[in-house]
């Protein structure tokens, strides 16, 4: 799940650590709602993606233009876009075990 805020998206992540003990967070999907919010908070955003040691980014369409556009720039490696259809298969699961 993530939330509408910067802080939320943020909070989300790290109740999920808290409750999984795992810190190896591979994949943030969603809607980051950075649409008109300013530099600042695309660039706070980042920063704790990149502090939480996130895997793989996937920006949805609600993320904003501009937000995408610097992840894909400043992320390159953890990057993915996201579109409506698209399939994304995660490391050491079998696929069969996918519901498609």
């Amino acid at each position: 799940m993530i939330g509408f805020l910067c802080n939320v998206k943020v909070n989300t992540i790290e109740q999920a650590i808290r409750i999984t003990g795992r810190k190896d967070i591979y994949c943030v999907i969603g809607g980051f709602h950075l649409i008109g919010p300013g530099e600042a908070k695309i660039a706070r955003t980042i920063n704790e993606f990149r502090r939480l040691n996130v895997q793989k980014i996937v920006p949805l369409h609600c993320t904003g233009f501009e937000a995408i556009k610097r992840m894909s720039v400043e992320m390159p490696e953890e990057f993915e876009y996201g579109t409506a259809g698209c399939r994304i298969f995660f490391p050491n699961i079998p696929t069969s075990s996918v519901s498609t």
